[in-house]
């Protein structure tokens, strides 16, 4: 079996390799979670990243600062905001 690059590093054995292929055969479901779910998710799934890992995304530095500065407002504040269902309502009552 030959693995290059960062899936290398993920894949430790056959079993592994096996489980990485039906990962890409399939679409994952996230249905089931709600909004405010698949972004805790999303927020796990990047702070599981290395920092060494961090190195590898390429960003200026005036946007790192940008994203900084909203993650500090939003710690900060403690709002997230309104669901996106109520904002929908809200765009399509409009259109009334």
């Amino acid at each position: 079996m030959y693995i290059s690059g960062t899936l290398a590093s993920a894949v430790r054995d056959e079993g592994d390799f096996q489980r990485v292929l039906r990962m890409s055969d399939s679409i994952i479901d996230f249905s089931h979670l709600t909004p405010a779910e698949r972004i805790e998710l999303a927020e796990q799934l990047w702070n599981s990243l290395e920092p060494r890992d961090h190195g590898e995304i390429d960003l200026p530095d005036e946007q790192l600062a940008e994203l900084r500065q909203r993650r500090a407002e939003l710690d900060a504040d403690g709002d997230s905001g309104e669901p996106w269902e109520a904002v929908l309502d809200e765009i399509e009552s409009r259109g009334r």
